[in-house]
């Protein structure tokens, strides 16, 4: 990239679809890595896919926050208006060194429960909520 970023990718495996990524930042300044794999769950007017992997971020300090993809659910994939695409479920994000760990959360689409708009999220700090 312009910036000096080098990105690498490669689809290691085709079933089930495997993906690596590596991405290293100008002058050493991060590094993030990441795999993923997907597996399809077909329903009559649309798709949902549970995604697999782990995705991770060193900065020069080595410092590093891991955290997991979230799923992602088609709609209207055959009939019924446009195709919408939305992710759901929750992110964990992790920070070892620093004693920091989060989420968030986007609503699981079931309106009666969690809207497919509703987020929440909390940071903590040894253990300790700072932020929610």
């Amino acid at each position: 990239m312009e910036d000096g970023t080098e990105i690498m990718l490669e689809q290691v495996c085709h079933h089930p679809p495997i993906s690596f990524m590596l991405l290293e930042g100008p002058q050493g300044l991060y590094r993030y890595s990441s795999f993923s794999s997907f597996s399809p769950k077909a329903h009559l007017n649309s798709i949902d896919l549970n995604v697999k992997g782990q995705k991770e971020v060193v900065f020069r300090d080595g410092t590093k926050i891991a955290f997991n993809p979230p799923p992602d659910s088609f709609k209207n994939t055959l009939w019924g208006g446009a195709l919408v695409h939305q992710i759901t479920g929750r992110v964990d994000f992790v920070d070892e060194k620093n004693g920091i760990t989060a989420f968030y959360e986007i609503g699981n689409g079931d309106v009666k429960s969690n809207p497919k708009d509703y987020l929440k999220g909390a940071i903590q700090i040894n253990g300790k909520p700072v932020s929610q």
